[in-house]
């Protein structure tokens, strides 16, 4: 499964929120997402990290869709499935 946030600083990854994450089976979330991909399965969790991208990079500018992540948003913009950023 696909890691789809990452937080880098300096070149290095301090936090990313992926299958440990959004597949998780406790209740506590401590990585990027803040939460919103906490437990809700994959599908649900990379709805919810492109929904709420620019709210994270508003707390956190250094907060990047994975390259993964990037793919699949091109790819359901392109089959009109989700709206492109105008």
């Amino acid at each position: 499964m696909a890691t789809l946030l990452i937080l880098k600083r300096s070149g290095h990854i301090i936090s990313k929120c992926g299958p440990y994450c959004y597949n998780a089976v406790f209740d506590e979330c401590h990585c990027i997402c803040r939460g919103s991909n906490h437990s809700q399965g994959y599908d649900r969790a990379l709805l919810n990290t492109f929904n709420h991208i620019s709210r994270l990079k508003i707390s956190d500018s250094d907060i990047q869709l994975s390259l993964h992540s990037q793919k699949k948003l091109s790819k359901l913009i392109q089959l009109k499935i989700l709206p492109a950023d105008d």
